[in-house]
């Protein structure tokens, strides 16, 4: 599944394996800070598929989006997959629990 390969990047680690680093998602999310960051992950998840990803706390304080270019989902069929994750706020004492989520689209499925 597509979210939990995203969820397990090493790109977006944290301090350990388990954990998803918010600055790295500072990185990648809109808007792009690290152009060749972002590249190199659309590169490795998108050859064949329109997507974007959220990450969100559960508590909602904190959310990134990771989407390439001008891709949107507006009058498109849209499938999701979400998986939980454990985000690590700035070091790893700051560890909060929040959702990764994945849309992918089409214009019509065949």
């Amino acid at each position: 599944m597509i979210a939990k390969d995203i969820a397990e990047y090493p790109g977006i680690q944290g301090s350990r394996t388990d954990l998803i680093s918010a600055e790295e998602l500072d990185r990648i999310c809109v808007p792009v800070k690290d152009q060749e960051m972002h590249d190199m992950f659309f590169q490795r998840f998108s050859s064949n598929l329109d997507f974007y990803v959220e990450v969100a706390t559960n508590d909602g304080n904190y959310q990134w989006t990771i989407k390439h270019g001008g891709t949107g989902s507006s009058h498109r069929d849209i499938i999701a997959a979400s998986v939980p994750v454990v985000i690590e706020l700035g070091n790893n004492a700051r560890c909060v629990p929040g959702t990764l989520t994945v849309k992918m689209w089409k214009n019509s499925w065949t």
